[in-house]
């Protein structure tokens, strides 16, 4: 119901100044008396939706926020958007408290032709307040109570997934020697840590882990290859005898065991048999060789030697 307020007294009429009338005529002196036919007399009183919080006030060449002093009247206000081409920079609809703020993306609620877009001013006619954004292919602007604003994501994930306030996301831990994983709940201002990346599921996030945690240097073969964790090797146990492939389970250094030999391929590890496990005797030495009598005579004395030093 619309309410009108009286402005001006006029002959005939009993209602004093400034009385409020919540219909569209009123009962005077026994007649019914249409507001609408004293539009001089009877303004409609229109019911502010809004409130302005904050401005843009153009300072020099640029423009900087201002809040709003609540202690400021409505004619100061006023008087500040109708000069220096200051703006309003955010503003509270009063019917459900939504606040909308210049940058914002909007659209409008029944009308298919107003297409989402960036806030880009707000405006006030009679007491009324208009929206433009920057998609008004039709050149018109809006009524305020006919805008919605369009959620925005906090954050895009590493997989691109859209993280909106109150979802729940995984991340990833990449600070040095972490690399764990742990869930979070996206808040208003959520502000991810350079060494934190998000993920939309668990599966996700150790996925990226496997793919990128630089692995660990667990040590060197005697042919000088560095070994990582997950490699693959050889070791050769001289006591044994034998040697075998293995899978690397070992986390540091410290579980090689003494008197094994490690190695990168089987055929390092078996060249390394071949030179150094002592399975020759002197007569089979001599017989793949030439020698002259003295030259062998002097070869088997070093051998000798040499299987002695080693019993």
């Amino acid at each position: 119901m619309k309410n009108f307020k009286l402005i001006k007294n006029y002959p005939g009429c009993s209602w004093t100044l400034n009385s409020i009338c919540s219909n569209d005529f009123i009962w005077d002196n026994g007649k019914k008396v249409y507001l609408k036919n004293y539009p001089e007399f009877w303004e409609e009183v229109i019911e502010k939706d809004y409130e302005i919080l904050s401005l843009l006030l153009k300072k020099g060449y640029t423009y900087k926020v201002t809040k709003v002093d609540l202690s400021n009247s409505r004619g100061f206000i006023e008087a500040l958007l109708n000069c220096y081409n200051n703006r309003i920079y955010s503003i509270k609809r009063l019917s459900d408290g939504k606040i909308f703020t210049l940058g914002d993306i909007i659209r409008h609620n029944n009308n298919v032709a107003y297409p989402i877009g960036e806030l880009t001013k707000i405006t006030i006619v009679n007491d009324t307040l208009f929206f433009e954004s920057n998609r008004n292919y039709h050149g018109f602007n809006t009524n305020m109570c006919f805008i919605s604003k369009v959620q925005q994501p906090l954050f895009i994930t590493e997989d691109d997934f859209p993280i909106y306030q109150g979802d729940t996301y995984c991340c990833v831990n990449t600070a040095p020697h972490l690399w764990s994983i742990f869930q979070q709940t996206a808040k208003e201002r959520t502000i991810l840590n350079k060494t934190v990346i998000a993920f939309k599921s668990v599966d996700l996030a150790q996925k990226y882990i496997a793919d990128n945690k630089p692995k660990v240097k667990l040590f060197t073969t005697e042919d000088g290859v560095d070994i990582f964790e997950g490699d693959g090797y050889h070791v050769y146990y001289p006591a044994e005898d034998y040697y075998s492939y293995c899978a690397s389970a070992c986390k540091n250094r410290s579980d090689n065991k003494e008197g094994i030999f490690y190695f990168s391929t089987k055929e390092k590890a078996r060249e390394y048999i071949l030179m150094n496990k002592p399975c020759l005797s002197i007569n089979d030495f001599l017989s793949v060789s030439y020698f002259t009598v003295k030259s062998k005579t002097r070869i088997i004395k070093r051998l000798k030697k040499l299987i002695n030093s080693k019993l």
